[in-house]
């Protein structure tokens, strides 16, 4: 089972040079709190919050320069609007 503890993220994931790209939180085995997604250049490119293994709330994507490049809002896991 992913379980992460306290901050500490269940999964980290890097580049070759060390740079993270993606973290995301679980426990007990499902998706918890925020999923972050990076460009090689660390700025981020995706976020979304999960509770209890459904997203919940604003999911992001973004653009490398910066601004919003799209997303959308869930409740319970189900797409709002």
């Amino acid at each position: 089972l992913l379980d992460g503890e306290g901050d500490v993220p269940a999964i980290t994931i890097y580049d070759p040079s060390g740079q993270i790209l993606e973290v995301q939180h679980f426990r007990l085995g499902l998706a918890q709190g925020l999923h972050l997604k990076y460009y090689p250049s660390g700025k981020i490119h995706y976020r979304v919050n999960y509770l209890k293994g459904k997203k919940e709330g604003n999911e992001e994507y973004f653009h490398e320069e910066g601004g919003a490049a799209g997303g959308g809002k869930f409740k319970q896991g189900l797409p709002v609007g």
